[in-house]
C-alpha cells in the first residue's frame, strides 16, 4: 500500500533531523498497514520540477493520503 508523504515545512526543512530531506511519513500511518499485515511503500513528495518514475500507482492494492501535518 502506497502511502504519499508530507512536505517539510519552513520549520522543520532546517532543523538537523531533517537534513537533507524534502518530505516525511509519520511512523504511525506505516505501523497501521504493517499491522494489518501490508508492505507501507512511500511516495515521496516531489517539487513540482522533479519527477518520480520508479512507482507504478496501478501496481498497489491501496494508496494512503494522510491529511496535513496538524499544530
Amino acid at each position: 500500500m502506497g502511502i504519499v508523504s508530507y512536505p517539510l515545512t519552513a520549520e522543520t526543512r532546517y532543523t538537523p533531523d531533517f537534513a537533507n530531506y524534502k518530505s516525511y511519513v509519520e511512523d504511525s500511518y506505516v505501523k497501521f498497514i504493517e499491522a494489518a499485515g501490508g508492505r507501507a511503500i512511500p511516495i515521496v513528495y516531489l517539487d513540482a520540477t522533479e519527477t518520480q518514475n520508479n512507482i507504478n500507482i496501478g501496481d498497489m492494492n491501496g494508496l494512503l493520503i494522510p491529511p496535513g501535518p496538524t499544530d
